[in-house]
């Protein structure tokens, strides 16, 4: 699942960096969003039956936040499972790069993004990139697949 079926990377404005980002947190944004929104439903609930006040504000906040993690768990699995190729694949592309011959006389190539061709694979605003998405790699293809395992 990708944001790209409601509207192609190419319709969006924005560099690869942007949309490398994007498509990297937006899933983990939900996410906190859906855990905050399941941890007022239960801080609520619990304090609806009083017990919250009987067994200290430590324990209860304890409770809330164990019954929020619990269910938001099958939610961020599911997401995780449905995000998890395409933003790999997104990641991935960074590092593909087209090479062209600038000159003839002089056999000069250089080389470009292939997800986008307005960045050129020797500047420093690449390898910039490329650092963060060796950070991406260690948290969707890498940091997913151990999530599953614990």
């Amino acid at each position: 699942l990708s944001l790209d079926v409601f509207a192609p990377s190419e319709c969006i404005a924005g560099s690869h960096f942007a949309h490398l980002l994007w498509s990297a947190f937006w899933p983990w944004a939900l996410i906190l969003v859906v855990l905050i929104g399941v941890a007022l439903w239960a801080s609520v609930k619990q304090y609806q039956g009083a017990s919250a006040l009987r067994h200290g504000r430590a324990a209860a906040l304890r409770s809330v936040c164990a019954e929020a993690m619990v269910h938001t768990l099958p939610f961020v699995l599911i997401l995780t499972f449905c995000v998890v190729t395409a933003t790999s694949l997104r990641i991935f592309k960074t590092f593909i790069c087209d090479s062209f011959t600038y000159d003839d006389l002089t056999g000069v190539a250089r080389s470009y993004l292939r997800a986008d061709y307005s960045l050129d694979c020797d500047s420093a605003e690449y390898r910039s990139i490329r650092d963060w998405t060796f950070g991406l790699i260690a948290l969707w293809p890498a940091g997913v697949p151990i999530l599953y395992l614990t």
